[in-house]
């Protein structure tokens, strides 16, 4: 405990380790950070607080080689879905609006779906997945569809996650993905939580975003709180509002519960009702520009032989409705292949940057430092499996030690996306 207290007196200043005068409050609580920033200004207190962090964490970009995933529960996924996730998402202390995931499908058919808000992107590594959906693109009642062909190795999808769907692998064996999620809230909280980090349980408590197909099929309505992404914005905006569920229904002047019935997707409610709760939480009603998709899916560019030539593609079209977020690039390194991308796609420059290695072998020299100034570079060596995660635009290079391909995720309201 003693060691705990101590810490603070110490931070980072350019690589070393300083020692701080403490003020009077004791050494380690808010009010000894208050202290140190009233005297000494918000530089010094956001240093001594760094002092708390893995030095890692400060650096501009954090790699997960291929096996350092850590184990992870999604929200919305149950025991019995037979999927297990591990994370490979950007440090939590970063607050990335975004998660990367290698996921393990076992080989068990959905009778059920699940929606959520937000963005979906499903890269498969081995086997074959197969997904089902119930929707309708219009001038035509909803159907359940399964995804023929399912998916395999070196193609992409990127579905409308409002929608109802379900994953699971075709095949005994079972199968593996890549999975990049971003929730509407932009918290990659909302998505998954590390084991142990949730009242050290095992599981997550039920999720509501869960949905049966006969309960689809017997009532338009409650398919339009769900495929249209009604009741998850609903639950969101009033959550971003500070209301609670009885506050919210005494200004709409109904009872709380059939305002849970309306989160919960289990109602058939009115046009005037939907427009008074529109009005409260400030919700646009474009909901409609977004329900006519439910997926992409594209093969991955054949890579480049040639020696020294480096290829990009966009993957994956702009897909219709309000912005997205997230946006796919493919990347082909020859062995002695090498690319600076922060000069290459400065145009898509976004606030956060993920690159997956899918195949071989590459070295990312990036900065030590991420204030702007001359840094010393670090060589970081990447394999296949492995992820490497940049918080900002950084000036870095990379190189292939053979024929490489890489993912980039690039989280931006800048869209490179292909145009239909």
């Amino acid at each position: 405990m003693t060691h705990e207290l101590e810490t603070p007196r110490l931070h980072l200043m350019k690589g070393k380790r300083e020692r701080i005068e403490a003020p009077s409050k004791k050494v380690g609580t808010l009010g000894w950070l208050a202290e140190l920033y009233f005297a000494k200004g918000p530089e010094a207190a956001q240093d001594a607080l760094g002092s708390l962090v893995p030095e890692a964490v400060m650096r501009p970009y954090s790699p997960v080689r291929a096996g350092e995933g850590q184990a992870c529960l999604r929200t919305d996924v149950e025991v019995l879905d037979d999927i297990s996730y591990d994370s490979f998402s950007p440090p939590p202390l970063w607050e990335a609006p975004y998660g990367v995931y290698r996921v393990r499908f076992g080989p068990k058919p959905k009778q059920d779906f699940m929606f959520h808000s937000g963005e979906e992107i499903l890269i498969p590594l081995t086997g074959e997945i197969a997904y089902h959906f119930y929707w309708s693109p219009g001038t035509g009642p909803p159907k359940h569809e399964i995804l023929d062909p399912a998916l395999g190795p070196n193609s992409v999808i990127r579905i409308n996650p409002e929608v109802p769907h379900h994953t699971w692998a075709v095949g005994k064996a079972g199968a593996e993905a890549w999975m990049v999620f971003r929730h509407a809230s932009d918290s990659s909280a909302a998505i998954a939580l590390k084991m142990g980090q949730h009242s050290g349980t095992s599981t997550v408590p039920p999720s509501p975003r869960r949905v049966a197909l006969d309960k689809l099929q017997s009532d338009p309505g409650k398919y339009a709180l769900v495929a249209w992404g009604l009741a998850e914005k609903i639950r969101l905006y009033r959550q971003r509002a500070g209301l609670t569920l009885a506050e919210l229904a005494a200004m709409c002047e109904i009872h709380p519960s059939y305002l849970s019935r309306m989160e919960e997707a289990d109602t058939n409610l009115s046009l005037d009702l939907l427009l008074r709760v529109a009005r409260i939480l400030h919700m646009s009603l474009d909901f409609l520009a977004s329900a006519a998709w439910s997926r992409e899916l594209q093969s991955f560019p054949k890579p480049t032989r040639k020696e020294g030539q480096v290829t990009c593609q966009p993957l994956l079209h702009k897909p219709p409705g309000p912005r997205h977020f997230l946006h796919m690039m493919h990347w082909c390194l020859p062995s002695k292949g090498e690319v600076s991308p922060h000069a290459k796609l400065a145009y898509v420059e976004g606030t956060m940057t993920s690159w997956i290695v899918t195949e071989g072998r590459v070295i990312f020299e990036v900065p030590e430092s991420s204030d702007g100034g001359p840094s010393p570079q670090r060589s970081e060596l990447l394999g296949a499996g492995s992820v490497i995660h940049f918080r900002r635009p950084t000036p870095m290079s990379i190189h292939g030690l053979e024929n490489s391909q890489l993912l980039q995720v690039v989280y931006s309201a800048d869209c490179p996306c292909l145009v239909s």
